[in-house]
């Protein structure tokens, strides 16, 4: 079972390669991609809905898989 008080760290310079790669923060409602991982081994989450939602959804899994980084895909 994993920690779940492992704490998450989101990647804010991932926001800011999403910015230069489609024109604008990400934001608003649709299909979001997120990678996240620990030490090297990583994993993909998707989620359907409001970016801010999305996101809170996979820092919850990230947490619960005992991964510490989250990353926003471009």
């Amino acid at each position: 079972m994993a920690n779940t008080r492992t704490k998450v760290e989101f990647d804010q310079e991932s926001v800011e390669r999403y910015r230069f790669a489609n024109g604008h923060k990400p934001k608003g409602w649709g299909a979001w991609s997120f990678s996240m991982g620990r030490n090297g081994l990583w994993t993909e989450f998707h989620g359907v809905g409001n970016y801010t939602d999305a996101k809170k959804a996979a820092i919850r899994e990230a947490r619960s898989l005992g991964l510490d980084t989250v990353v926003v895909n471009s």
